[in-house]
C-alpha cells in the first residue's frame, strides 16, 4: 500500500563546536512539534568537542511544512 507520508528528511551536519570552557558535551536535534529526536555522543572534557556522531536525519512530514 502506498503511504501518504513523505519519505524526505533534513541533514544536521555538525562539523565544528566550540565552548568558552572545557567541559562534557553532547549535541541534540529535534524539529519542534515532532517526536524523532537525535542525539551526539558525548565528548571528552574539552572546548572544542569532535562528536564521532555528527550527522543527524530529522524526517520531515510535508504536511506539517
Amino acid at each position: 500500500m502506498f503511504s501518504d507520508i513523505s519519505k524526505k528528511s533534513l541533514q544536521v551536519t555538525i562539523n565544528n563546536a566550540e565552548f568558552a570552557m572545557p567541559y562534557f558535551f553532547m549535541i541534540s536535534c529535534e524539529i519542534e512539534g515532532e517526536t524523532i529526536k537525535r542525539r551526539s555522543d558525548i565528548s571528552n572534557q574539552v572546548a572544542s568537542p569532535i562528536f564521532v556522531q555528527n550527522k543527524f536525519f530529522l524526517p520531515l512530514n510535508e504536511q506539517n511544512l
